[in-house]
């Protein structure tokens, strides 16, 4: 009974990542057939699809395809240092599917990956490309390569993206950190640049919050004025991208996944079971909340409220993937 709901539960949220990654690749430009009707309006993190699709690559080999695409076309766009930053949330087995990238970009002839790059690393034997020599740099999805392929690649073109990508909502330095997986002291001090020159408002209330604002516009004086901003009737292109946090809904999935694949090579108790998903849950839980994702409480993890986990599990597995349907 175990295994059932375990692989039930497994391929929803392996199923919904994929998916996810999928419909981020072709914002991007990779070859496919878009089966949504609904294009993907978040704008592409693309440390993080590089990541998650390294993982899952060998559940659905198209993804292994589009990273070899992307290692060739557009890995001089990608941060190294953001990549790194975000690989080193994960165990050692997990951080090592990146090499897989970093190999492909090295024979692609970008000499940054050689560190962390693997020599035997199975990269496929000349495969076709799976998209056209360049990225979709205009697609509103792709502004984080935009801004790269515009201004270099660095915490100010990245911070630039968040910021476009709130929609006119000023946001915290501790948001912003999260969100551009950047040390404080650099966010810092791109903000102070970005503020002297413009493209950022600064407010003056404690916590301070930053705000884009188009360079042409002079009156800076409020922080919650929107008129002026990215977000003008000038730039309605861009009004159609918007930056979401999906690091805690990808991860939790992801964690979910490989929780569930564990019920079909070790024997567990229903007791070590729910707990280990109860710790998956109350790990991000705050994080998935704060994205107005309504989650179960918990219970006691024995065997008594066998029947209440089975509820939780599917309750938050449902809840996670329908908001990454909607928002992605």
């Amino acid at each position: 009974m175990l295994r059932e709901i375990g692989n039930k539960l497994k391929q929803a949220a392996e199923e919904a990542l994929i998916d996810a990654c999928w419909r981020q690749w072709i914002v991007l430009g990779a070859s496919g057939t878009e089966i949504h009707k609904r294009q993907a309006t978040s704008i592409v993190d693309v440390e993080q699809l590089i990541l998650f699709s390294s993982l899952l690559r060998r559940k659905e080999q198209r993804l292994e395809l589009f990273l070899n695409w992307f290692a060739v076309v557009g890995a001089p766009l990608v941060s190294l240092q953001r990549i790194q930053g975000l690989t080193d949330r994960f165990a050692a087995e997990e951080k090592s599917q990146i090499a897989l990238f970093a190999q492909m970009a090295l024979s692609a002839g970008d000499r940054r990956w050689k560190t962390i790059a693997k020599s035997d690393a199975e990269i496929p034997g000349s495969p076709k490309l799976k998209g056209p020599s360049i990225p979709n740099l205009l697609h509103p999805g792709a502004l984080m390569l935009r801004f790269r392929a515009g201004f270099g690649l660095g915490a100010k073109a990245d911070l630039m993206t968040i910021l476009v990508g709130q929609c006119g909502h000023p946001r915290t330095v501790k948001h912003l950190v999260e969100a551009a997986a950047y040390r404080e002291t650099s966010v810092r001090e791109a903000l102070r640049d970005l503020t002297l020159a413009a493209f950022v408002v600064k407010s003056n209330n404690r916590p301070a919050e930053y705000i884009a604002r188009s360079p042409w516009h002079t009156d800076t004086t409020s922080v919650r004025e929107t008129s002026g901003s990215f977000y003008s009737e000038g730039n309605a292109e861009l009004s159609r991208s918007s930056w979401k946090t999906l690091w805690p809904v990808l991860s939790f999935l992801h964690d979910c996944m490989t929780l569930f694949d564990t019920t079909d090579s070790e024997e567990l108790s229903e007791y070590i079971f729910y707990s280990k998903f109860r710790d998956v849950l109350e790990t991000y839980r705050d994080d998935l909340v704060l994205l107005g994702i309504v989650l179960p409480h918990t219970v006691p993890t024995n065997s008594d409220f066998s029947d209440v986990w089975t509820k939780i599990m599917h309750q938050s597995v449902d809840a996670v993937t329908d908001w990454l349907a909607e928002n992605l």
